[in-house]
Parts: structure tokens; C-alpha cells; sequence
């Protein structure tokens, strides 16, 4: 029998694409991967798997650009990175206090 699009197995692409084969599995539930399910069986086609792969090119890809003002040389982004980190890592070893004092506890009181 001469078939054009061969089905895959999870074990021969897990093979091709060389990834465990619970990865593709996960791959294909969340919807990330080209696939068939046949009767609970999961299967692929060799083309579909080239085509997915190739999209992942950086010729294919269109970076995203972040528009924003700039601040000391950094874009928008950056700035509020650089705070939330500063806000994070507080006197308090990185946790927050939530606008406690120690006499309140838990509920405040």
C-alpha cells in the first residue's frame, strides 16, 4: 500500500522531533501540535509536522515591538520590570507585608 501522507506515531515523531513522547502528549491536548485522533489513538502526518516545524523559522516569525516611552535609556517594558522587581525583593527579603503590622496577625485584628 503506497500512502503520500504517512500517519506517525507518538514514538516516531517523540524520535524525529526528539522530545518525550508525554511532551507531545501534552503537545496535543493544549492543541500546540498537529494532529488526528483516531478512535483515542493519537496520530500524525508527516507534512503537517514539516509545515508546524518550519513556522517556527525566524524568517516566519514577526517579532513583536513594544511601542512606549522612553525612560533612562529603557523602553516602557523595562521600567516596569525594574519596579517590580524593586517591589518584590522589599527590606522584608522579598515578602510582602500586605499592610500588616506584626500586633495585627493574620485577620487584621
Amino acid at each position: 500500500m503506497n500512502r503520500e501522507a504517512p500517519f506517525l506515531t507518538i514514538s516516531e515523531v517523540s524520535a524525529w522531533l526528539q522530545v518525550k513522547p508525554g511532551t507531545l502528549y501534552a503537545w496535543a491536548s493544549q492543541g500546540k501540535i498537529p494532529h488526528l485522533k483516531v478512535h483515542g489513538l493519537i496520530r500524525f502526518q508527516a507534512d503537517e509536522i514539516q509545515q508546524w516545524l518550519t513556522s517556527f523559522h525566524p524568517q516566519n516569525a514577526n517579532p513583536l515591538k513594544l511601542k512606549g516611552k522612553k525612560s533612562d535609556g529603557l523602553n516602557y517594558l523595562d521600567t516596569i520590570i525594574v519596579r517590580a522587581k524593586q517591589e518584590a525583593y522589599n527590606s522584608n527579603r522579598g515578602k510582602p507585608d500586605h499592610g500588616r503590622t506584626r500586633k495585627e496577625g493574620r485577620h487584621g485584628i
